[in-house]
């Protein structure tokens, strides 16, 4: 059988534990409650520096879109190519075939390089009638 001092000692160190233990993860809850929170407003902070790059970034574009919509020969040249783009072929596939030929297949620069070609008309070997249907395509692009 224990003594009084000894279940008083025991008593006492029991107590210690648990308001330790307790005190412990009631610091770890804090702790990563605050740290969650914390980190919260970072992401958002973050986020909403992005939304106003963003919105300049698009501010921007509209206002250079707005200016060249403004230049005549831009309105001009847009107009002419669209009108081209649609007489090189009857559908959307011929369309995209026909350019891809004259365009990637032909084009006598490496890969990595085929925005290196001026004209299709400097592809030697190049099919007349293929020339003849993208010159005024070729014109604009």
């Amino acid at each position: 059988m224990l003594s009084i001092k000894m279940k008083t000692i025991v008593a006492t160190v029991a107590i210690v534990i648990v308001a330790a233990i307790v005190i412990a993860w009631l610091s770890i809850s804090y702790s990563s409650k605050s740290l969650l929170a914390s980190e919260k407003g970072k992401l958002i902070v973050a986020r909403d520096n992005r939304a106003v790059t963003l919105h300049e970034y698009f501010d921007q574009l509209d206002r250079v879109l707005y200016a060249l919509s403004q230049n005549g020969d831009i309105v001009s040249a847009v107009t002419s190519f669209s009108t081209a783009y649609y007489e090189i072929a009857d559908t959307a596939t011929e369309r995209m075939e026909l350019l891809q030929k004259a365009y990637i297949e032909l084009n006598p620069n490496p890969p990595g390089q085929k925005n290196k070609l001026v004209t299709i008309r400097s592809i030697d070997g190049i099919p007349d009638e293929l020339v003849s249907k993208l010159y005024s395509y070729d014109d604009y692009h």
